[in-house]
């Protein structure tokens, strides 16, 4: 079905690439459903960089005419372009306000993973399974609301994997990723926590496209005793994940990542959203985290302990290994534009008439 789509996300080195690359993912489904999509960034680089690279449309406002998360130029760029789905997933200070105008002017506003009082004016809203949906308040919402792991974003190279591989490596290979750019310096603090790690391993560390310590990290490297493999700007990071028996890494998307491709993992959380995530992940036997990134700066010792437990227990690991797999297949784009459509076709036959 023929729809206008105006995509709105964020992606550059002070909060990562997560949410241009997730709704890059549900932008390809929608697109191969017959959308129209244009993507509406703030920064100039490195997110546009990604959706030139899928020959998306985009307009970019470096510097915002207004302070309320660019309201004005978002209401603006919607009614030139006509756009008739609006697709939310910002993190700044975009006022109720904004949503309550597109609703007059009859347009579809999705949010995707919406802590904020946004999300109560949304038609539709969708969150992967965390514990923070159930204690919202929800009493004024009247749209369609979607949980669950069925409704995780995950990329094409996700789905449709291969029967997982037991391994066997004498030396286990740990696999050390933390996003895009990685604001927060994660890798760093990662490479001194490991060289005091007694047990063998291999190290391959994953540098994204906008990480943003490369000087600090080359340091590192020239003084660390360990050899480690560096891999920067991965294609196919499910091919690079599926070759790992443990992974260290950021809590946010790549913990859905890793434990579809079945590589159980050690999280650290820069947010109380991404601490709880990962406490569900671990609930359900994928991923062990860490916890949040102050915290663990204040306890090395046991940080330490316990990455040195999964390295030597491949039983630990081998039983982990399973859970994802059976819960994360990979098409939560399919399922999430299907709703868009369904929603768009069925519920709001008033945007459907031809202009």
């Amino acid at each position: 079905m023929y729809m206008r789509v105006l995509i709105r996300c964020d992606g550059y080195g002070a909060i990562g690439l997560g949410h241009v690359v997730r709704c890059l993912v549900l932008a390809r489904a929608l697109r191969r459903a017959g959308a129209e999509v244009l993507f509406a960034l703030r920064e100039s680089q490195p997110g546009v960089l990604l959706v030139e690279q899928d020959s998306f449309a985009y307009q970019n406002a470096a510097r915002l005419s207004d302070a309320q998360g660019g309201a004005s130029w978002l209401l603006r760029l919607a009614q030139e372009r006509q756009a008739e789905v609006v697709i939310l997933d910002v993190r700044d200070d975009l006022p109720s306000a904004c949503l309550e105008e597109l609703k007059k002017r009859s347009v579809l506003i999705v949010t995707l993973d919406d802590p904020s009082e946004r999300r109560l004016l949304a038609d539709l809203a969708f969150y992967p399974p965390v514990p923070q949906v159930r204690t919202m308040d929800w009493r004024s919402f009247q749209g369609e609301l979607h949980t669950g792991w069925e409704w995780v974003l995950l990329q094409e190279r996700f789905r449709n994997l291969p029967p997982r591989r037991e391994r066997h490596n004498e030396i286990p290979r740990l696999l050390l990723t933390f996003g895009g750019s990685d604001p927060a310096g994660l890798t760093l603090f990662a490479l001194d926590l490991l060289e005091e790690i007694a047990c063998p391993f291999e190290p391959w560390l994953v540098l994204g496209k906008a990480f943003c310590h490369s000087e600090a990290l080359a340091k590192k490297l020239a003084r660390s005793r360990r050899d480690y493999r560096i891999l920067q700007d991965v294609q196919d990071m499910a091919a690079v994940m599926a070759e790992a028996d443990l992974a260290l890494a950021a809590g946010g998307g790549t913990g859905y990542e890793l434990a579809a491709v079945g590589v159980p993992a050690m999280h650290i959380a820069l947010t109380e959203d991404h601490f709880l995530a990962c406490r569900e992940l671990e609930k359900a036997g994928m991923a062990i985290c860490l916890g949040l990134w102050p915290e663990i700066q204040k306890q090395i010792e046991p940080v330490q302990e316990t990455i040195q437990t999964w390295l030597v227990d491949a039983q630990k690991r081998a039983a982990a290994r399973q859970r994802g797999r059976t819960l994360l297949d990979g098409y939560g784009a399919e399922r999430m534009a299907q709703a868009i459509q369904t929603y768009f076709q069925q519920r709001r036959p008033e945007i459907n008439e031809p202009s």
